[in-house]
C-alpha cells in the first residue's frame, strides 16, 4: 500500500492571508508586506524542523510571534493533531458545524487537542466558502482567505507505489563546448552578504511585521442605520419591526427597526455577507419592499423575496424613514 505525503490533506481559497505549510506543521497569520520575505522565508524554513507542540511554541516565542494580533498554527504530534489560534482567526469542525477553536479574547493564544481523524475549515473572515476556488496544498507558501483540513486516511495524498513510479530519466550524450564558459561575478548585495558563510544569519525584527507593517482592518461587512445602530453581519441579520430569526439561517441575529406608521414589514429584509466587501440581500416577502440605492446608480425597488449582492457603501432604504448602509465591520 502507498504511504501518504503528511497526516493531513490541505486545501484553501486565495486571499491575503499568509499560510506556511510544512509536511507536519501549519500556520496561518496576517497579510505580510513586501519587506518581509527575508522573515517569512526563514520562518517557513525553521517550521520544517518544529515537529512537535513543544518545539513550536519554543518557535513562535522565538519569533515574538506571539505578540501578532492575529495567529494559528497546527501542528501533528503524538499521533493527533494540535491547534493555537489567536485574535479574528476561527476554526470550525466541518461535521457538526461546531466551533472547534476560537482565537478571540485570547491573551496569548487558545490551545485545543483536535483528535486523530478530523475534517476542519479555518476562517479569516467572513465568506461564502463554496462559492469560492478551493486548491491543494502539500508544502509551500500561499495567500489564503480560508483552509480546509482534513486527517481522513481516505482523503490524504499518498506517494506512488513503486512498480508505478516513473522510471529514471536518461541524459543524454553531453555535447562538446566549443569554448569554455567564463563565471560571471556577481555584486554582493547586504541580503547576500547576511548569509554568507562567513556570517551568521540575523533574523529581521519580528516587530517591524507586527506593529508597523500591519494595521488590522475588520473582515467582513455590517450595518448602520441611521436611527444610530449598528451592527456586524455574521451568518444573518434579519432586519424588522418585530424580526423573527426563523426567517432567515441557523444562527442569524435580529435588528429591530423603528415603524410608526408600519410600513416596514415584521421580518422584512435578510442581509447576509456573501464576502469580505459585499452583502447578500433579500426581500423577506415584505408588504412594501426595500428600495436600493448603489452609489452612482438608479434606485430600484427589491421586493418578491428577491434577493441581491451588493458592495459596502450601499444604501437600503425599508421606509417610514428608515434606511440601513452596508459598511465594513467594526
Amino acid at each position: 500500500m502507498s504511504l501518504p505525503m503528511g497526516p493531513w490533506r490541505l486545501t484553501y481559497t486565495p486571499g491575503q492571508w499568509l499560510v506556511l505549510a510544512g509536511p507536519r506543521l501549519v500556520a496561518v497569520m496576517q497579510p505580510a508586506p513586501p519587506k518581509m520575505s527575508v522573515l517569512v522565508n526563514q520562518l517557513w524554513t525553521d517550521m520544517q524542523a518544529a515537529g512537535s507542540l513543544a518545539s513550536l511554541l519554543e518557535l513562535l516565542r522565538g519569533y515574538s510571534l506571539d505578540q501578532m494580533p492575529d495567529f494559528a498554527a497546527f501542528v501533528w504530534d503524538g499521533g493527533s493533531l494540535h491547534g493555537l489560534a489567536r485574535g479574528r482567526i476561527s476554526v470550525v469542525d466541518v461535521a457538526t458545524g461546531q466551533t472547534a477553536l476560537d482565537g478571540s479574547g485570547a491573551l496569548t493564544w487558545h490551545e485545543a487537542h483536535l483528535g486523530t481523524i478530523r475534517g476542519l475549515r479555518v476562517d479569516m473572515g467572513v465568506l461564502e466558502y463554496d462559492a469560492l476556488l478551493h486548491l491543494p496544498l502539500i508544502v509551500g507558501a500561499v495567500g489564503a482567505s480560508a483552509l480546509h483540513l482534513t486527517t481522513d486516511p481516505d482523503q490524504l495524498v499518498r506517494l506512488p507505489d513503486a512498480e508505478h513510479q516513473l522510471p529514471e530519466p536518461v541524459s543524454p550524450d553531453p555535447q562538446p563546448i566549443s569554448e569554455p564558459l567564463q563565471p560571471v561575478a556577481m555584486p554582493e548585495t547586504q541580503e547576500m552578504a547576511a548569509h554568507s558563510e562567513d556570517s551568521q544569519f540575523q533574523r529581521p525584527d519580528i516587530g517591524g511585521y507586527v506593529e508597523e507593517q500591519y494595521t488590522p482592518t475588520p473582515l467582513g461587512i455590517g450595518v448602520q442605520v441611521n436611527t444610530g445602530e449598528f451592527a456586524n453581519v455574521v451568518g444573518g441579520l434579519v432586519v424588522g419591526r418585530a424580526p423573527d430569526a426563523a426567517r432567515g439561517p441557523i444562527g442569524s441575529s435580529l435588528m429591530r427597526v423603528p415603524s410608526p406608521g408600519n410600513d416596514i414589514s415584521r421580518s422584512h429584509l435578510l442581509v447576509e455577507p456573501a464576502g469580505a466587501s459585499e452583502a447578500r440581500v433579500t426581500d423577506l416577502r415584505s408588504t412594501n419592499g426595500t428600495t436600493v440605492q448603489l452609489n452612482g446608480e438608479e434606485p430600484y425597488l427589491l421586493e418578491n423575496g428577491e434577493s441581491v449582492t451588493v458592495p459596502i457603501g450601499t444604501v437600503l432604504n425599508l421606509g417610514d424613514g428608515v434606511s440601513l448602509r452596508v459598511e465594513q465591520a467594526r
